[in-house]
């Protein structure tokens, strides 16, 4: 008992106190930064989550300005097998404010080209203000009506404040009942494999996708 008093009370023992002490002391440090460290977590999650919305947000500005992925489209409103007039409408869920462009027979182009006259006048400007998912529109009025009946070859360029896209369509007749059938492709930016965004083609379209000259002979001044 007095051995171990002495020892207890000796340097032995106060150093075995200071080590116990010594390992309370790192025992309740550990558990402070633990819950320091849970809290930091916790602030940086939040930070992080108010980030992805405010980044989310600025998103929807930026597509509410420029409309996103959306791009203008023109497909002919068909009363009868035979004339059609174009119909400009939107691909996408965002708006496109002030879109201007062309719309070119490429066909009557072509022709031009051939008695070598300058094609200026070929083709139908047109201005929106906006174009919306919500409806469609005439590109020139209701009283634009082109004979379709034996198809037709046309570009359509688009300019946004933003951004430009190219349309190239292809309108045949139907081999069996000779309704217009249309097929088109959309480029953003340059006609090429890079620049292609979208293209529509119906399974019953009379000449392969593939074999569809929507230029014919028209040369890249042209463009």
């Amino acid at each position: 008992m007095k051995d171990s008093l002495n020892f207890i009370l000796g340097p032995q023992g106060l150093i075995l106190l200071g080590g116990i002490l010594a390992l309370v002391g790192a025992f309740w440090s550990s558990r402070r930064d633990l819950s320091a460290e849970k809290e930091i977590n916790k602030k940086n999650e939040i930070i992080i989550q108010k980030t992805e919305e405010i980044s989310e947000l600025n998103n929807k500005i930026v597509n509410v300005l420029t409309g996103g992925n959306s791009f203008p489209v023109v497909t002919f409103g068909i009363p009868d097998r035979i004339h059609g007039t174009p119909i400009l409408s939107l691909n996408g869920e965002n708006a496109i404010p002030n879109v201007s462009g062309s719309f070119i027979d490429v066909r009557e182009l072509r022709e031009d080209q051939k008695e070598g006259d300058i094609a200026s006048s070929v083709g139908m400007n047109f201005h929106k203000n906006i174009v919306s998912p919500a409806y469609v529109m005439f590109v020139i009025d209701e009283k634009t009506f082109l004979d379709i009946s034996k198809g037709g070859r046309y570009m359509i360029h688009f300019y946004t404040p933003y951004n430009s896209f190219t349309q190239l369509l292809a309108v045949e007749p139907s081999g069996i009942d000779g309704y217009p059938l249309q097929a088109y492709k959309i480029y953003k930016g340059d006609l090429t494999d890079e620049g292609l965004i979208h293209t529509k083609y119906p399974e019953n379209f009379p000449i392969p996708l593939e074999e569809i000259d929507f230029l014919e002979a028209l040369t890249s001044e042209d463009i």
